[in-house]
């Protein structure tokens, strides 16, 4: 219960307008993973090539509401 509690209580509204203004035509979101215990948030993208993958990683790294992004 716990669990499902920290959840609901996870700023999702923030953190998917967050996710959705680094996103280009270039760039599909396709799954979000959250784990609420551990505050992360596993993203699953796809890109039209490499480099348009790494500015979308480095896009979200630069945003102050995630605190490590990684590839």
């Amino acid at each position: 219960m716990n669990g499902t509690i920290r959840q609901l209580n996870l700023p999702w509204s923030r953190l998917l307008d967050a996710i959705e203004s680094k996103l280009s035509d270039q760039v599909a979101l396709l799954a979000l993973e959250p784990e609420a215990t551990t505050r992360m948030l596993h993203l699953q993208a796809e890109a039209r090539s490499a480099e348009d993958m790494i500015d979308f990683v480095e896009a979200l790294d630069g945003d102050k509401r995630f605190t490590s992004v990684r590839l």
